[in-house]
């Protein structure tokens, strides 16, 4: 567990988020702790953001927002985080001068290649965890972010 001693916190549904995001960041931590071994200097959080990069070839910070539904300054804060670390650098459009775009740098592809490495294992791990929970969390996640778009928390809070 990420915190040993539950009973000093609140449990129960009404939690939720509380429980998702102590979820979220325990994963995290250990997915970092692999990356780390592997030799990879990527932030987990901004994983999805500089994959996408890669395989797209170059892309800016609204394409980036848009591909994984996220807000612009979530997706501007996590593309930074990468300019920053020396795996991405900024181009200019050749289509229009204003933009920017954002592409691997040579150390940006050889992380890339050992993060392409490290997808198999992972799935397989988590692949196990699922088996272990009787579900796929991945998917439970996907379809209880569509449920509650199609009727939002105050909706649901509203009938009762």
């Amino acid at each position: 567990m990420l915190y040993k001693d539950t009973d000093s916190f609140p449990q129960g549904d009404f939690y939720l988020a509380r429980a998702s995001a102590n979820f979220a960041e325990f994963l995290a931590q250990q997915a970092q702790q692999v990356y780390t071994q592997m030799g990879l200097r990527l932030p987990v959080a901004a994983t999805s953001t500089f994959d996408l990069i890669a395989e797209k070839g170059q892309l800016s910070i609204a394409d980036v927002a848009r591909a994984l539904g996220r807000s612009h300054q979530s997706a501007s804060q996590q593309v930074k985080t990468l300019h920053k670390a020396g795996l991405l650098e900024v181009k200019t459009s050749e289509q229009d001068a204003r933009a920017r775009l954002y592409v691997l740098t040579a150390d940006g592809r050889t992380q890339h290649e050992l993060l392409k490495k490290l997808k198999a294992p992972i799935e397989e791990a988590y692949r196990q965890l699922f088996e272990e929970l009787g579900f796929n969390l991945t998917n439970a996640l996907e379809q209880a972010t569509s449920v509650l778009s199609a009727k939002p928390l105050p909706d649901r809070i509203a009938e009762h």
